[in-house]
């Protein structure tokens, strides 16, 4: 049948009288059956300055048919849909927006007890922004390692960074020494195990050779320092309750160059932080029995 207007003709008859009725029509054509429409679609990746992430999808589905297309993968960049999915009934444009990652640093300052020693630093960073923060000066602490002066590198993703101090020495001069102690480092639980370092430094000329030399120090309560001793070069160090003591060798003369130390690893019976109070240094020059006291 060819498609366009066409006529038809009927008759109506009764007794002796007929009526002729005519009318018309159009047939509009709609396809051959099977023949489907089709409908493309296009998706533009861009960045959020729409500029272009990744290659435009354009492909051509048949009329109603299912699509499914999963956004490309862009290292630090999340897309604003994870795929694009639906029924297609027409010609359709989609943007997925990609947006760049961003990442928190946490740099958490802690002495080698585990006591934080200053409020941690936290900052949210692009993926891929460089990064470089001073450690800080903090009263009574000394960083435990200089590498860690300053924390640096390039974020990829969420990071927390533990800088480590340890007490400051402290120590006292006079005359012609130096004498301190610092709790240089901890770790265990109960007991919990202490690097101390106790030491005796001779560094201004003419050097006055000590006969005696010795640190008297309180813990706290409930807790209690086993004795201990270790030779040197020129003596002996003992731990002897809450007393060092530096013994010399040969002729009872403390002379020597460069930092006599004394590093004992001491097992406390308490799983609290060691703490030294009321520290005195107790000595005696060569030739003199007075004994001089300075309070740390």
């Amino acid at each position: 049948m060819d498609h366009g207007a066409d006529t038809a003709s009927a008759m109506w008859s009764s007794g002796n009288s007929s009526t002729t009725f005519r009318y018309s029509f159009f047939i509009e054509p709609v396809g051959q059956i099977g023949e489907l429409d089709s409908c493309t679609l296009t998706i533009h990746y861009v960045y959020e300055d729409e500029t272009t992430a990744q290659p435009d999808y354009i492909h051509t589905y048949n009329y109603g048919e299912v699509y499914n297309v999963t956004s490309p993968y862009i290292s630090g960049y999340t897309p604003s849909q994870e795929s694009v999915s639906g029924a297609i009934s027409e010609d359709t444009t989609i943007t997925v927006t990609y947006r760049i990652n961003k990442y928190t640093l946490t740099i958490n300052y802690i002495s080698n007890m585990g006591v934080a020693v200053v409020q941690a630093y936290s900052q949210i960073y692009d993926y891929g922004q460089s990064y470089s923060i001073n450690s800080p000066n903090v009263p009574g602490y000394v960083l435990s390692s200089s590498n860690q002066s300053i924390i640096s590198g390039v974020m990829y993703g969420a990071l927390s960074v533990n800088v480590y101090y340890r007490t400051q020495a402290v120590t006292d001069e006079h005359d012609n020494f130096i004498g301190g102690y610092v709790i240089e480092s901890s770790w265990g639980s109960n007991p919990k195990t202490y690097n101390l370092i106790f030491n005796a430094e001779w560094n201004v000329e003419p050097r006055t050779p000590l006969k005696e030399y010795s640190i008297t120090f309180d813990v706290p309560s409930g807790m209690t320092i086993p004795s201990y001793s270790q030779s040197c070069l020129g003596g002996t160090w003992t731990v002897s309750g809450n007393t060092v003591i530096m013994e010399p060798y040969g002729n009872g003369s403390l002379y020597e160059t460069g930092n006599i130390q004394f590093n004992p690893m001491i097992e406390v019976n308490s799983s609290n932080p060691l703490e030294l109070t009321n520290v005195k240094i107790h000595y005696k020059f060569q030739g003199s029995n007075t004994e001089i006291v300075e309070e740390l």
